[in-house]
């Protein structure tokens, strides 16, 4: 009907129509976008809460845990949650994904952005505040997020400088996981032989992009 309407009108009144029609879609975007979201809550390092309840996870990156669950905070873990709550609470974020959209938890599995542009699992790397997370098939980002960590480790930012004063090496590496474990862990001793590796330091293991077994702690 709009256009049969706009065809019996002169034509300065359609350029007119049609002037304001584009003027009013370029204009969408300054409200609102349908793809951004707000931060109502940060839970931990690496894990918030969207104002429509969404649970999201940030993928490739895993921060010290806060306490919970009768178990104590790990070191920096409270840390590690108020940078998140500074970069992310209150604001709108995009959300990017991977090949895997949820974990086994139910929680949306993303690469957050703000809106200008910081991208936050990279964010929370370079601060010191997670290291890097293997977990295929989400891996999109994973050698750039290791290029982070090793400036990170290098420059001694947020919790390297502590967690790698001592070590107890050296360690099970598996080379499938991307895990390293105690010697006497039970899940590294049943790493198949040819994905088995010897790590001496967690300094080698971290610049080489493992990360710690959550059973054993190395």
């Amino acid at each position: 009907m709009f256009f049969f309407s706009c065809m019996t009108m002169c034509p300065t009144k359609v350029r007119w129509f049609l002037n304001l029609a584009i003027l009013l879609v370029l204009a969408t975007p300054l409200f609102v976008r349908a793809d951004t979201f707000t931060v109502a809550h940060v839970c931990d390092g690496d894990t918030i809460i969207l104002s429509n309840q969404q649970h999201v996870r940030y993928i490739g990156i895993n921060a010290p845990e806060i306490a919970h669950d009768m178990k104590p905070a790990e070191y920096f873990g409270h840390e590690a949650r108020e940078c998140n709550k500074r970069l992310v609470l209150g604001k709108r974020i995009r959300l990017e994904f991977d090949r895997e959209r949820q974990d086994r938890h139910g929680r949306t599995l993303a690469y957050v952005y703000l809106e200008n542009g910081t991208f936050v699992n990279a964010k929370l790397i370079t601060e010191g505040c997670a290291h890097v997370l293997y977990v295929p098939p989400n891996v999109k980002h994973y050698e750039r997020f290791l290029t982070l960590q090793r400036k990170a480790i290098e420059t001694r930012k947020g919790m390297w400088p502590h967690l790698l004063a001592t070590s107890q090496g050296p360690y099970i590496g598996n080379t499938r996981s991307k895990k390293f474990h105690r010697p006497t862990c039970p899940f590294g001793n049943q790493t198949s032989p040819k994905n088995v590796t010897q790590i001496k330091t967690k300094k080698e293991a971290f610049m080489n992009g493992y990360s710690p077994c959550r059973r054993c702690l190395p």
